[in-house]
């Protein structure tokens, strides 16, 4: 929880449930050898979350938005490995 606080950038406009999940985050940043991942534009949410508690622990990230016309070069390699989920490479 003490690694959450430090890297959230508003911490006293979290509530008590919120403070949960982003705990959760970290825990799959320090499990994790490379981070892989899809955030909404702008890297918000739990997504960006964890890519920026990721790179506070060392961590190499890949962050790929994407395009709104099919997707990206990574999603769509991803998606020939049978890696990510159809529906994720449909965006």
């Amino acid at each position: 929880m003490r690694q959450a606080k430090a890297l959230h950038p508003a911490p006293g406009r979290v509530s008590a449930g919120a403070w949960l999940l982003l705990a959760r985050d970290v825990g799959i940043a320090t499990l994790a050898d490379l981070v892989l991942a899809f955030p909404q534009a702008g890297g918000g949410g739990g997504t960006g979350f964890t890519c920026r508690a990721a790179r506070g622990l060392g961590r190499p990230v890949h962050e790929d938005v994407g395009h709104p016309q099919g997707g990206s070069d990574l999603r769509r390699a991803l998606a020939a490995l049978s890696v990510v989920p159809a529906a994720a490479t449909a965006r």
